[in-house]
């Protein structure tokens, strides 16, 4: 359907520039859907809200940094779109089970 094609688009755009800006009113501008739309077609689509997404996006791209082991905890915070370490960490562990700095010793 045409609101699949859009989430698609949508979500690639997510996947390619994780580390970039991607807040609810920067993508709705982005693919001229109003905010309440964006959501609403995102969330019939996927059956996930888009900040769940681009937040499981995010820390899946930092696990395969972290799992590297060639950056810092506030490299890769910063890389995956989080100015804050601190709060990038707490997110990180909430859905990894284990903080960032203890998941790349585990991973090397």
């Amino acid at each position: 359907t045409e609101s699949e094609k859009q989430i698609s688009a949508i979500t690639e755009h997510i996947r390619s520039n994780y580390g970039q800006e991607l807040s609810l009113g920067a993508l709705s501008r982005r693919f001229g859907l109003s905010e309440s739309c964006l959501c609403r077609k995102f969330k019939a689509v996927t059956g996930m809200g888009l900040n769940e997404y681009i937040t499981n996006v995010r820390i899946h791209n930092a696990a395969q940094l972290l799992a590297a082991g060639n950056l810092t905890v506030t490299e890769v915070a910063n890389r995956c779109g989080y100015a804050d370490s601190n709060y990038f960490a707490s997110v990180f562990k909430k859905i990894k089970g284990t903080t960032p700095l203890k998941f790349s010793h585990s991973q090397n």
